[in-house]
């Protein structure tokens, strides 16, 4: 046994750092446009004025969002202003405390850490650790708090109590789309955990204290937006909302890529090929996972019941994430939000849960077709990964909204336009569908170019290098 745990704990180290090293590959191609800019416009004003952000955009239901994804970038901007290496400390520290909640996670919930693996290969995770934006911080914070939480039912002690808290705190201050897991952990915690959270009350009162000081002002922000907020009536909702948290699974495949390219992975990534196609296939195998790792989980569950024993660390972790999957599904349903992939950032540690609770009892009940599943499922992440990658690199990203022109190349075209006259900068005409200027004129702001006086007397143009019947995304400036 110790062995064999020390071969997991090489195998999970080496995925990280080769994930980490990966990302360092093409560190500019990566998306930034639409809030992308705003964020770091808010950064920088902010630490120019001296003071910390209190909050920042105001979503879709009229409700403003907390500063914590903000905080970081006043943080990290002390180091580089550069957007590149702003995105490539973001991968990073986004990776590094991903993989810290799974092993967390893992060591909590009885699951074998090597299976985590599976979660750095996601290629949603690739596309939004480097994203310069606000709810793909989820992704790290929420691991770290399951992850955290699991540890705490085993080993209930003040330290992983207060990592609990304060992760649950960045959680809420990053985005309100973490309450369909900030709730259900709060109610299991307030009456499973009650006896200890009294016997330790001085400390519980320190931290909620502590987390009122940090987020006093963006509290009373919130409360006044609901209040001004109109009522959510006269909505036809769409039963589909209802069952998109049962679409987690999409999030360890290739499946619904199409959001962000409007092409499917296979056309985007190699042309359509009979090789991408199976490629994509086989990483759909995360559906039956899941599915399997849902029945597992219900199973145990209803057994401990049956039995009418007192529940474990593990069987709780069951239970809760069986209560985070139904209460997402009225969270999603009520709410209306679904069809963005971005959705599942608040909980998709727990859709990755059931794929590896899936995972480990196929190993455990056919170990032959257990290891044959390993292999082909990771081996067509990889596959899929690597030709992601070469795709967005190839075409310099995409012309679309959701991921638009790859940020090395916003940068190039950035400096040429920083060498025309201040005057020439203000009139430049964008031609092309889905291009805005905005994010052109704040990274010369960033990086903090300076004009160059006289310059050129005409109006200068940013296009598609390949012209509208092109499919890339590269740029020009004439």
């Amino acid at each position: 046994m110790p062995q064999k745990k020390n071969l997991d704990h090489h195998i999970f180290i080496v995925a990280v750092v080769l994930s980490c090293l990966w990302l360092c590959l093409w560190p500019g191609d990566v998306s930034f446009n639409v809030d992308e800019p705003v964020f770091m416009q808010m950064a920088l004003r902010h630490n120019a004025a001296g003071t910390w952000a209190k909050y920042t955009l105001t979503g879709t239901k009229y409700m403003p969002y907390g500063p914590g994804a903000v905080w970081f970038y006043q943080l990290i901007l002390h180091i580089t202003h550069n957007p590149v290496w702003l995105g490539l400390i973001r991968g990073l520290a986004v990776t590094a405390m991903t993989a810290l909640g799974l092993s967390w996670l893992a060591r909590g919930a009885a699951l074998p850490l090597w299976g985590g693996v599976f979660a750095l290969l996601s290629p949603y995770l690739y596309i939004y650790s480097r994203q310069l934006w606000d709810n793909n911080f989820l992704i790290p914070f929420v691991a770290l708090l399951l992850g955290a939480y699991a540890r705490f039912m085993a080993e209930p002690t003040r330290r992983w109590f207060l990592v609990c808290v304060y992760s649950a705190a960045i959680l809420f201050l990053t985005h309100l789309m973490s309450l369909s897991v900030l709730i259900p952990v709060a109610c299991h915690a307030a009456w499973f955990q009650r006896r200890w959270l009294w016997k330790h009350k001085g400390v519980v009162a320190v931290a909620i204290l502590s987390v009122g000081l940090l987020m006093g002002f963006y509290l009373r922000h919130l409360y006044a937006a609901f209040l001004k907020a109109p009522p959510m009536t006269g909505q036809r909702g769409e039963w589909a909302a209802w069952f998109f948290p049962w679409q987690g699974w999409h999030f360890f495949s290739v499946f619904g890529l199409e959001h962000f390219f409007d092409s499917p992975w296979v056309d985007y990534a190699c042309g359509g090929g009979g090789g991408c196609k199976l490629v994509e296939l086989l990483t759909e195998l995360s559906l039956p996972l899941f599915l399997a790792g849902v029945a597992v989980v219900a199973c145990r569950v209803v057994k401990a019941l049956r039995e009418r024993r007192a529940f474990n660390s593990v069987d709780h972790m069951d239970a809760l994430c069986l209560g985070i999957l139904l209460f997402a599904m009225v969270f999603n349903g009520k709410l209306q939000t679904f069809r963005q992939p971005h959705y599942h950032n608040g909980s998709w540690v727990v859709w990755y849960y059931f794929l590896w609770r899936g995972l480990a009892a196929l190993l455990g009940r056919w170990p032959r077709w257990g290891r044959l599943t390993v292999a082909t499922y990771g081996g067509a992440l990889v596959v899929a990964l690597v030709l992601l990658a070469g795709a967005i690199h190839k075409n310099g990203g995409a012309r679309t909204r959701a991921f638009g022109t790859v940020l090395v190349e916003q940068v190039r075209i950035a400096r040429e336009l920083h060498a025309w006259s201040p005057q020439a900068q203000k009139t430049t005409r964008i031609d092309g569908p889905l291009m805005d200027y905005f994010p052109l004129e704040f990274i010369g702001d960033l990086m903090e170019w300076k004009g160059t006086p006289g310059g050129h007397g005409t109006t200068p143009v940013v296009r598609y290098r390949s012209g509208p019947a092109g499919t890339d995304a590269w740029l020009s400036s004439e």
